[in-house]
């Protein structure tokens, strides 16, 4: 076989790989919200989920909302509560509605959907 053919082999061979696992090799499936939590969206029944630094999952969400340096997200687990994410500390926990409107430095960040969220995030930028 000629090598420039044998190289188009190999390289279609590559990316059909790619294109058959679920590797998201370039990083086309995460958006940055801020200090390496991400957005990520998946084209399966799980949705959305948000991911910390250096995490291989996290928890799906139907809405999110962020304000230096926390964010906000509405987990999907069946009961109705928030996980927040407390980016300068590197934490998170769990509240309930209650709990989210009572904490003055949680109530007045803006909570948008996970779709609108990830139409308005970056894969490049952070928005702190």
């Amino acid at each position: 076989m000629k090598p420039l053919l044998l190289r188009a082999v190999i390289s279609v061979a590559v990316l059909a790989c790619f294109a058959a696992c679920d590797v998201d090799v370039f990083g086309l499936q995460h958006k940055k919200i801020a200090k390496g939590y991400t957005l990520y969206a998946d084209n399966t029944e799980h949705g959305f989920a948000v991911f910390e630094p250096r995490a291989p999952g996290g928890p799906g969400i139907a809405q999110i909302g962020w304000r230096k340096p926390y964010i906000v997200a509405d987990v999907r687990d069946g009961q109705r509560h928030w996980q927040v994410f407390d980016t300068s500390t590197r934490s998170s926990r769990f509240l309930s509605d209650s709990e989210l409107r009572a904490d003055s430095r949680l109530r007045d960040i803006p909570i948008i959907s996970a779709e609108a969220a990830w139409a308005r995030l970056s894969h490049f930028t952070s928005q702190w």
